[in-house]
């Protein structure tokens, strides 16, 4: 059974996102015989193409959620059947569908606005909506940025501005995703999921000023949540006053109530902020009250880790997995412990298991691959890689980590094509193109290529005192 994740309003910090399941609606069901006809079994669909297409998603998403793919597929064929030229319903059929055919095919029904009047703006921007959460879901971020978009610009909602806002912080659109938050709080001042993605924003840009007054303003509309102080701290923090920050970190402690979901996300943006003595006493007090609870096991075992304190930090996860044995991410950092204290063979086994457990997270075979190469087995790293790079294409991390362990086993002819592919992922990298020569000059010979590659890396801004000494000495040969 396949369940849809449905994106809400917000952001915390730049590590918490917010996310809230659509609310799920049954439609009333009606019946209605003629007076002069006897009662027939009624049609399940009918009445569905007369419904306000938000009422129909709403349905839908709790069909999604409580039936089989089989049957949901099955009930939306039929309504399709029961009027095929219902744009409506063929965009449901679609959704039900959920794959990159089914969009393209709910984006065209869109073009025509699924058959309905103009005069149904809501309706129209209710699908354009789904449509962008469905596309965000695949990772089709272009696409479903420009469909919130549309969305956007017909529900006039400052949920629909934090929508596009999210996923123009994925695309890297600083400047979309800040304008758009904008202009949600335009549209309710108080909207905390704009404050909330928007602050992190401009602590980012060096807004330090702008970013105080929205915190403050932010701290007095929702006192109670901690997140508002975190940001009050981090505001505060960036303008100097580190001691009120650290009174608002506290404070932020203080609002989680004793609710260890609450101290553990506090916990892990304090740490990451650089507040680990704050996060350490915390963790510490709710562990003493919650000895079970998951995330404040990890998240001081994370801290551990941060210290170098490894032994610490498999003490918490062993307990941990005592709690939750198929969580993933549990042998994979237990094998970051083994491995950083130097037993890359247990590691080794625990990347596996990791693997085995979750087969898509792409630093699982980056791990493992290192793991191999601290145990000296570079044929068993070099597989790895290259299962990475067919699994992850658009990975410059894997094309790197692939390209350099080529290197290591001195295949110079297949780090070199390596290579070349990774300049073609990260035409930027200054280190791709130095690799690249390295391989070139002194191992293949083509010390014309090497000195065209370092070029390159000295327009791309390469530093390294040896590279640029290096680049002088073939200029001496090659310049003309």
């Amino acid at each position: 059974m396949e369940r849809r994740v449905s994106w809400h309003q917000a952001v915390l910090a730049a590590l918490l996102v917010l996310g809230l399941a659509p609310a799920a609606a049954r439609a009333d069901e009606s019946t209605a015989t003629s007076a002069d006809e006897p009662a027939a079994a009624e049609s399940p669909y009918a009445g569905w193409a007369d419904q306000d297409v938000r009422q129909l998603l709403r349905e839908q998403d709790t069909q999604i959620a409580e039936q089989s793919r089989r049957d949901l597929f099955k009930l939306y064929d039929g309504f399709v059947a029961t009027c095929p030229d219902n744009g409506v319903a063929l965009f449901l059929q679609a959704r039900a569908r959920g794959t990159r055919a089914a969009r393209k095919t709910m984006r065209r029904l869109l073009e025509t606005r699924l058959g309905l009047p103009v005069t149904r703006p809501a309706e129209i921007g209710a699908a354009w909506d789904a449509l962008a959460r469905q596309q965000a879901e695949a990772d089709e971020n272009e696409d479903a940025l420009e469909s919130a978009q549309y969305a956007a610009q017909l529900l006039r909602s400052p949920d629909q501005q934090a929508l596009v806002g999210w996923i123009a912080r994925r695309l890297g659109r600083d400047d979309v995703a800040m304008q758009a938050y904008i202009s949600g709080m335009r549209l309710d001042r108080a909207h905390l999921g704009c404050r909330y993605a928007l602050l992190p924003l401009l602590l980012e840009r060096a807004e330090s000023a702008e970013a105080l007054k929205l915190a403050e303003a932010t701290v007095k509309l929702d006192a109670e949540n901690p997140i508002a102080h975190l940001h009050h701290g981090m505001a505060l923090s960036a303008v100097g006053r580190t001691d009120d920050a650290r009174a608002a970190y506290e404070r932020a402690l203080q609002n989680t109530r004793d609710e260890p979901d609450r101290i553990a996300a506090i916990a892990a943006a304090l740490r990451r902020i650089e507040h680990a003595d704050l996060a350490e006493l915390a963790l510490r007090v709710g562990i003493d009250r919650h000895p079970d609870h998951f995330g404040l096991l990890i998240n001081l075992a994370l801290l551990h880790m941060d210290r170098e304190a490894y032994d610490r930090a498999v003490d918490l996860l062993e307990r941990a997995k005592r709690l939750d044995v198929h969580d993933a991410r549990l042998p994979y950092l237990l094998g970051l412990c083994y491995e950083r204290t130097g037993r890359a063979r247990k590691a080794i086994g625990l990347y596996k298991r990791a693997l085995q457990m979750n087969d898509d997270e792409l630093a699982y075979r980056l791990a493992l691959a290192s793991a191999y190469r601290g145990a000296d087995s570079l044929s068993s790293a070099i597989s790895v890689l290259r299962e990475a790079t067919r699994k992850f294409p658009e990975s410059a991390q894997a094309q790197s980590d692939y390209a350099r362990v080529l290197y290591d086993a001195k295949e110079f002819s297949r780090a070199a094509k390596e290579y070349e592919r990774l300049i073609k992922l990260s035409p930027d990298s200054a280190d791709a193109r130095y690799m690249l020569a390295l391989v070139l000059g002194p191992q293949l010979g083509k010390e014309e290529d090497a000195y065209r590659s370092m070029c390159v890396y000295e327009q791309l801004g390469g530093k390294d005192p040896n590279a640029l000494s290096w680049l002088a000495s073939l200029r001496k040969i090659y310049a003309r």
